[in-house]
């Protein structure tokens, strides 16, 4: 499986690398409540959610990290795909509120 991890600063890609291994127990286990990630926008989803997780981890007020810590990333999380056909869509970090991009 792909996995979108390029450009991440330490510590997160460690925590990034976590979250998968959560990720792909989950479904090796094939649990239910979880549908497997059978298309890329299923894995689009999937990656604001990890990026979502490592951002409250280091939140002074719901993380716990040391504080004073950074995960190194910051903001609102974007995930841009391009499908085979060749629309470009934005993925948010709620599952099938993708946007086409312009």
């Amino acid at each position: 499986m792909i996995q979108f991890r390029n450009g991440v600063l330490v510590p997160s890609a460690g925590i990034f690398d976590a979250f998968t291994a959560i990720r792909n127990g989950i479904y090796a286990k094939q649990i239910p409540e979880f549908p497997p990630i059978r298309s890329l926008g299923d894995l689009a989803f999937y990656d604001p959610q990890r990026l979502e997780f490592t951002k409250r981890l280091h939140s002074p007020k719901y993380g716990i990290a040391a504080e004073g810590t950074s995960p190194g990333i910051d903001g609102a999380v974007h995930v841009i795909a391009v499908t085979p056909s060749g629309e470009i869509r934005d993925y948010s970090k709620q599952r099938g509120k993708e946007t086409l991009v312009p």
